[in-house]
């Protein structure tokens, strides 16, 4: 399907073998362990719920956010995106854990303007942290 359609990329569970060729491919993860241990050949993760979700009831993260700085490098070095419960008022935590993106769902979705909500979160993720 993705030669088919022609799609930039496709996304597998971390326990797929498969690749493939000229596709950007993501893993979904969910304990830092995943990732240490991962022999697979990705382009970015997810690493989720970092935060309890918003469009997922129930569905509550387990992440000690001071034991995922530890791995603050990790995640930038292996592109790990930061997903679950992600909304404007994470984004200092995040960047602080040191993740490289976010991935956006319930945040958007569950919002009566998606779009202006969207941008609002996509400035301040933009926004230059200013040093003193």
């Amino acid at each position: 399907l993705a030669e088919e359609y022609q799609l930039k990329g496709i996304h597998v569970p971390v326990n797929c073998n498969d690749r493939v060729n000229n596709h950007s491919l993501s893993i979904s993860f969910h304990s830092v362990n995943e990732i240490l241990e991962s022999d697979k050949k990705f382009d970015y993760g997810f690493l989720s719920p970092v935060f309890d979700s918003i469009s997922k009831q129930n569905y509550v993260s387990n992440f000690n956010l001071q034991y995922l700085k530890n791995y603050g490098n990790l995640f930038t070095e292996k592109k790990i995106i930061a997903l679950g419960g992600v909304d404007e008022d994470k984004i200092e935590i995040i960047k602080n854990i040191g993740f490289p993106g976010i991935a956006l769902l319930g945040s958007i979705w569950q919002n009566s303007n998606p779009v202006e909500k969207f941008n609002k979160i996509k400035k301040r993720w933009m926004k230059k942290e200013t040093v003193c």
